[in-house]
């Protein structure tokens, strides 16, 4: 089964390409898995010198994977296929998929082995 992996970071331009990722792997028949990479506050600089308590790695995971979950429910289009002529991809998400350093889009690209969408942060996409 083929898959397309789409990166995301909660906003209107990451919801705009996930929405053209999802039109794209119908036409190849290919279902899609989203993923949001995040930081882990104690590696941010500056984190040990932080007076306030900062969230851990399973309160942010938690949040995260809501919204993960939100995101798939509204991307997720239950009239699809309604008389059977249409692909209609699965859209999931992962947990626990790997910690990335660095650049997570450079990352994303140079070891993925799926097919990966990248968009410039001001790109409109239009389907």
């Amino acid at each position: 089964m083929k898959k397309i992996l789409i990166p995301t970071d909660f906003s209107v331009p990451a919801e705009n390409a996930a929405r053209y990722g999802i039109e794209l792997a119908k036409i190849l028949k290919a279902d899609v898995l989203i993923c949001n990479a995040f930081k882990v506050p104690a590696e941010a600089p500056m984190a040990a010198q932080v007076a306030w308590p900062l969230m851990d790695y399973v309160t942010i995971k938690k949040g995260v994977t809501g919204d993960l979950d939100n995101m798939v429910n509204k991307l997720s289009d239950p009239s699809c296929d309604i008389d059977g002529t249409d692909y209609c991809p699965q859209i999931s998400y992962q947990s626990d998929a790997g910690i990335f350093k660095g650049s997570h889009t450079q990352k994303l690209s140079r070891h993925t082995e799926i097919p990966l969408l990248v968009f410039p942060p001001d790109e409109q996409v239009i389907l």
